[in-house]
Order: C-alpha cells, then structure tokens, then sequence
C-alpha cells in the first residue's frame, strides 16, 4: 500500500462510501491527485476497514524493540553496583533478565561489569634482568641490524 496523507486517506474512504465503487472511487483520487498512484482494491477495502475498527485514519507505528521497565533497569543497576566483578551472563541468570536486556541496562547507567585481571608486579631484582636483556638486544642489533626484518 503506498503511503496517503490523511487528507488523501479520508477522501479515498469518504468517497468509497458515497459511491460504494471501487472505480469511481479510483477514478475521483486521480482526478483530484492528478499524477499520484491510485489505490488499489485492497488499499481501498484496508482503508474502509481501519476506519471502522479503530475509528481513525493516522499510521501507527508498529516496529521496534519493547521498551525495558524502570523495575528492571533498577534491579539490574541494583545488582551490578553490589557485585561490579560479577559477568553479565551471571548477572542474567541471577536476575532473570536476558544477558542483552543486563547489557543494555549497564550501558545506560554507565556502568561496565569487569573482572580484574592479575599481573605480574615488577620487584627489584627484575629490574636488573631487564637491563641485561635490554644490553644484549641493543648487542643483537648491532651485530645484525636487519635481524628485525626477518620477524
């Protein structure tokens, strides 16, 4: 169905009903559209029968994801900030919610779960191991300057 303006969409059902063709009611659209497609049948019938269900003519939009409740996005904001090294999957399973939806909520309340990752802490006696590497790769670079092109 191409998309009408109100004003179109009322003259169309307006004159399907005055003259109960189908026809003439195309012909009427051309006549006063001039250039503009005229409806088809079921455009028509469409029409009539949206006007009688719901009693207006205007488009509804119909698509996009369903929006999350304030219940959820504060019981998922509530759990994170309690346990902030807890993984989203967990956070999903323990919450009820989908891990997209635990995803979603974390993002909007600039929150991010995180795991802290343990590294090596550099002690004293590694300092003096990484001076004597450092010496025998600046050794290694000068005895062969194009050793860096093989790796």
């Amino acid at each position: 169905m191409y998309r009408y303006t109100v004003e179109e969409r009322v003259f169309i059902v307006r004159t399907y009903w005055k003259t109960e063709s189908i026809k003439s009611s195309q012909q009427q659209f051309l006549e006063k559209c001039g250039g503009r497609h005229p409806p088809s049948k079921s455009s028509i019938w469409a029409l009539s029968k949206e006007l009688e269900s719901k009693g207006a003519l205007l488009y509804e939009h119909t698509g996009g994801r369903p929006k999350m409740s304030e219940e959820t996005i504060q019981n998922v904001k509530d759990r994170l900030l309690a346990s902030p090294k807890k993984s989203l999957r967990r956070l999903s399973q323990e919450s009820g919610s989908s891990r997209s939806t635990c995803q979603r909520t974390a993002k909007k309340a600039n929150l991010h779960a995180y795991r802290i990752s343990v590294v090596h802490e550099l002690k004293e006696p590694d300092q003096v191991k990484r001076v004597a590497y450092c010496r025998w790769f600046q050794a290694l670079l000068k005895e062969s300057p194009g050793i860096l092109d093989y790796t």
